[in-house]
């Protein structure tokens, strides 16, 4: 209905593009324009309006989004944004949640190898990890992106995090 009444008032309007101009001066010699004949005004011939031709546009080809290729694919970016390098983790249980990022996004092919200590701890299409029981003291922490033939595509710098843990030669204290 909105639609209809937009086009009807468009119409109207439109006519009145085609109403001529008159052109009159009245006694304090103000000049008056108007849309409306009188006795003392005149027809105003106006220029005509300055129109510039649309300029065609060649159609784009659409590029379409397809799954990188291995040979092609390379990640720019892969971190580990949780812990921080050279924090401390406490709470006595040993239980370490690490997460890491890649730039572009893990691809669904690729895995995420997540290494402490050099040694692998779990492989996983996630960026969330979680290590459970680890012992007190100092560990490196560092991922790996792999692809389906566990060949190794981008690495991240390797960190470190303290573990600190209660002793059973003193209960009270966490360090």
């Amino acid at each position: 209905m909105y639609r209809i009444i937009c086009l009807i008032a468009l119409c109207l309007l439109s006519q009145l593009n085609l109403a001529e101009i008159y052109q009159s001066v009245d006694d304090k010699g103000n000049i008056i324009y108007s849309d409306q004949a009188s006795d003392k005004a005149e027809p105003v011939k106006l220029p005509k309006a300055n129109t510039l031709p649309a300029v065609k546009v060649p159609p784009q080809e659409s590029k379409s989004v397809a799954e990188p290729s291995d040979e092609t694919f390379r990640y720019r970016r892969l971190a580990i944004s949780s812990p921080a390098h050279d924090s401390g983790i406490e709470g006595g249980t040993g239980n370490i949640a690490v997460s890491v990022s890649a730039k572009p996004s893990l691809q669904k092919q690729h895995k995420i190898r997540l290494l402490m200590d050099g040694k692998s701890q779990q492989e996983s299409n996630s960026t969330h990890f979680q290590i459970n029981n680890v012992d007190r003291g100092s560990h490196s922490l560092q991922a790996i992106i792999v692809d389906e033939a566990g060949k190794t595509l981008k690495t991240s710098s390797t960190i470190t995090v303290h573990v600190f843990r209660p002793s059973v030669m003193m209960p009270g204290r966490s360090r």
